[in-house]
């Protein structure tokens, strides 16, 4: 995936700031600049350079039609009814079968998320651009996984 020309959609602050694009090779760079200072967010995908022509012209995200990019998978891990002694086992044990199923541990990166913990991967599926890329990736991680929202 070529960053320069995919691009997100981010929020700044508040949710309801919506609607900004930018390229994905330029993120970085905002999250530095935001860095303890207001909530950031990013969309979970990228797109193609006809996005933010589509969010210009629609005034929002939805019902985009082009090619959908992905360049970390990210599984949610809530802590939901778990008590806390058990949790961070849960986690780990979850981590366990990462490993297990033959991702590396450099392919893991590892955050708490507020209310659990968000387990960052590389694209290790090697998900190739598609309209249809959010439906592969839920039909892919329903296979392979049982735990976490992703």
């Amino acid at each position: 995936m070529d960053d320069r020309k995919t691009i997100i959609e981010i929020v700044e602050g508040d949710i309801r700031n919506r609607n900004v694009t930018i390229p994905l090779i330029d993120y970085e760079k905002i999250v530095k600049k935001n860095a303890w200072k207001k909530d950031l967010y990013r969309s979970y995908y990228s797109f193609d350079e006809t996005f933010s022509k589509h969010v210009s012209d629609n005034q929002s995200v939805k019902g985009f039609d082009g090619l959908i990019y992905l360049d970390n998978i990210i599984i949610d891990i809530d802590k939901g009814d778990i008590d806390d002694s058990s949790f961070q086992g849960y986690v780990m044990d979850c981590i366990s079968q990462l490993l297990d199923k033959g991702l590396m541990a450099e392919d893991i990166n590892v955050w708490f998320s507020g209310s659990g913990y968000h387990l960052k991967l590389k694209n290790v599926f090697g998900f190739q651009p598609s309209k249809e890329l959010n439906t592969k990736l839920k039909y892919t991680m329903e296979k392979h996984f049982d735990f976490g929202d992703s």
